[in-house]
């Protein structure tokens, strides 16, 4: 189980990384776009547009971020100071369980809004339609992902537990 936490770790060391780069070049153009409008009196067109796409990508790649970096979903945790460990780890289990189901959702609606949207060019950078809801479908399988590496800590944890306590 050792080598499982630092195959975790090191995954959320490049989600990390990426979402360091994404706000980076985020920063990057609204620098740049300050700079050019206030200083040369010229609006690049494309950096809003650009930064709506890298938003989209840094929630992609956050959820999955975020679930596997805590160790944990995001959850009220009054009840752990309530309920038993057994009861809360069985309950980890159960929103491990609906939240592969959601991904799974979200996948397939990311896939038929790209469907829909694909070969369609309206954007100011001529990027195709489509594209603009990949990060959903990403974000979705990232979603996943984390959730069955959750999900295997979880009953990892929970076939551990004796008398109540938690190991």
């Amino acid at each position: 189980m050792e080598n499982y936490r630092k195959l975790g770790k090191g995954i959320c060391m490049v989600f990390r990384f990426i979402m360091a780069m994404l706000l980076f070049v985020m920063v990057a153009l609204a620098t740049v776009q300050v700079i050019t409008r206030y200083f040369i009196a010229v609006t690049i067109i494309w950096v809003e547009e650009l930064s709506i796409y890298l938003m989209s990508w840094m929630c992609a790649v956050g959820v999955a971020w975020i679930w596997m970096e805590n160790n944990s979903h995001i959850k009220m945790d009054i009840l752990d100071n309530i309920l038993p460990p057994r009861v809360i780890g069985i309950m980890d289990v159960g929103i491990d369980a609906v939240t592969a189901a959601a991904s799974i959702a979200v996948i397939r609606i990311g896939l038929k809004t790209w469907s829909v949207n694909h070969g369609m060019v309206m954007s100011v950078i001529n990027l195709d339609e489509g594209n603009r809801y990949l990060p959903v479908i990403v974000g979705g399988i990232l979603l996943l992902f984390a959730t069955l590496y959750m999900a295997v800590e979880h009953v990892y944890r929970l076939m551990n537990q004796r008398g109540g306590t938690k190991k």
